[in-house]
């Protein structure tokens, strides 16, 4: 087939142009299959022919950003910005930086970018939300309001930032808020359950209420900023309020500030307030002061001694100790406080699998209950089918991991669109970590049984896909094992 696509192209035009263009359509339909390795080599060989050609690189730049391997994306779409790639090149560019944790950085390039298109929504879009991860939040407002209407998602967004200033015109923004097709979409901190919530909390007639119930969601969703910003509002509202302290600091303290101010002034309105104890506990843990942690935790037990998640806090510092009995003792009584909890029985099944690598009775119990619980949670079956795995029922072990596959969240990779490449598209692998690390399991299940092209076939995929993570280094160690030559 190879031969045949090279020779039709290249007799029907000049050899040279005509054996580009058919090494980039090979490119394309290897892509298409998901076979990335043999995409870029036949985007090599393309380059090899014409080693100034922007276009080249840019496709090459896409091919390593689809499997996550931001380091070769960056030196992709540089070359294509030196050779003349322009507006699509930088921002590819930036989203590789923003993919990579570098929001500064990546903001730089957007701003050049707009710079060459001033008019282009997807960049002011782009600009807002890094504008909104480093903190400047009336700067992202201004930048993701140019983004509509041709930006449904800003709306998103833009209910996010105005939900503490401005709740009526948030609530507005909410309601016409279109939620990307993909899952996992990088350009948007929200899934469905979480706008339920938004709207929700929007609605509350009490300011107060409102803020804590927005700074909460805030934090769940990985903004601190927005949390900072919120609960700093709060404490304004009600300066007697030791809860929104409390929160205040823990919200400076995921920033890297210091938060003890806000937790002094927190603890002197009410000592004995559980989640001031608690909240300063998880601060000192990030820090690695672990015994002091420990105490935090234990005196907000001792205060609220049916608080499950103040249990787990005290088995999560034992694990960081090396102590797997008192660890137990914890995560065990989080259950007994919470038994309808599925959260609780899935950090002691993780326990027991993931640390432990038990696959005995309380180990299948907890990762059953955790799916008794939450019926559509892949991580669930995922320990369950681990622990039949660890006790030697492959069988049971494959049916479950099976299940977890299936519901674990896939990342669809678009299309790439034709034009300027300013669409906001999906960044990354195009399947989740949960979903690559259940297929090492499940090929590890495979080569146990012997099942040995089933096995190859999984541990192939997830190197495709995603070649420089865990799961890809672990899936070439396993297939050395069975005597493979991997790449």
């Amino acid at each position: 087939m190879v031969i045949a696509i090279l020779m039709a192209i290249t007799l029907g035009s000049g050899y040279k142009e005509g054996l580009i263009t058919a090494w980039l359509r090979l490119s394309a339909l290897h892509e298409g299959s998901n076979e990335y390795s043999l995409a870029v080599k036949a985007c090599e060989n393309a380059l090899a022919l014409a080693p100034y050609a922007s276009p080249l690189y840019m496709r090459l730049g896409e091919i390593y950003l689809k499997q996550g391997r931001y380091d070769l994306a960056e030196g992709a779409f540089a070359l294509a910005f030196r050779y003349n790639s322009g507006l699509t090149a930088v921002t590819k560019w930036g989203d590789v930086l923003f993919a990579r944790g570098e929001v500064e950085e990546a903001l730089e390039k957007w701003r050049k970018a707009l710079r060459l298109n001033p008019a282009d929504a997807g960049l002011h879009y782009r600009v807002g939300l890094a504008l909104m991860r480093i903190g400047r939040l009336e700067d992202a407002i201004v930048e993701v309001e140019r983004a509509l209407p041709e930006i449904p998602q800003a709306h998103c967004l833009l209910a996010l930032l105005k939900a503490p200033q401005s709740p009526d015109a948030a609530l507005a923004h909410a309601e016409r808020c279109e939620l990307p097709a993909w899952k996992g979409w990088p350009w948007l901190p929200l899934e469905v359950q979480d706008l339920k919530e938004l709207e929700e909390i929007l609605t509350e007639p009490s300011e107060t209420a409102r803020l804590m119930g927005l700074g909460g969601l805030y934090l769940r969703l990985g903004e601190p900023h927005l949390a900072e910003r919120t609960f700093l509002k709060a404490t304004v509202q009600t300066p007697g309020s030791p809860e929104a302290q409390a929160y205040l600091g823990y919200a400076r303290s995921l920033l890297g500030k210091d938060p003890e101010p806000e937790f002094a002034r927190a603890l002197r309105l009410k000592y004995t307030l559980p989640l001031t104890h608690y909240l300063w506990g998880l601060h000192l843990k990030s820090r690695g002061k672990l015994e002091a942690a420990a105490q935090e935790f234990a005196y907000a037990l001792s205060q609220d001694p049916e608080n499950p998640a103040y249990c787990a806090a005290l088995a999560d510092v034992a694990l960081m100790r090396g102590d797997y009995r008192e660890a137990e003792r914890w995560y065990r009584k989080a259950t007994d406080l919470a038994p309808d909890e599925p959260g609780f029985w899935l950090l002691l099944a993780q326990f027991y699998v993931d640390v432990l690598l038990r696959g005995d009775q309380e180990a299948i119990g907890a990762a059953q209950e955790a799916i008794n619980l939450a019926p559509d949670n892949p991580k669930a079956y995922e320990l369950l089918g681990r622990a039949y795995y660890y006790s030697g029922r492959s069988d049971l072990a494959l049916h479950y991991l099976q299940k977890s596959l299936q519901l674990a969240p896939v990342w669809a990779c678009g299309p790439e669109p034709e034009g300027e490449g300013t669409a906001l598209t999906p960044i990354g692998p195009c399947l989740s970590p949960e979903a690559l690390r259940i297929m090492y399991y499940l090929g590890t299940v495979y080569a146990s049984r012997g099942e040995r092209e089933a096995a190859l076939e999984l541990f192939h995929r997830i190197q495709e896909l995603a070649p420089d993570s865990q799961w890809a280094e672990k899936a070439r160690g396993v297939e050395r094992h069975l005597g493979v030559n991997t790449f």
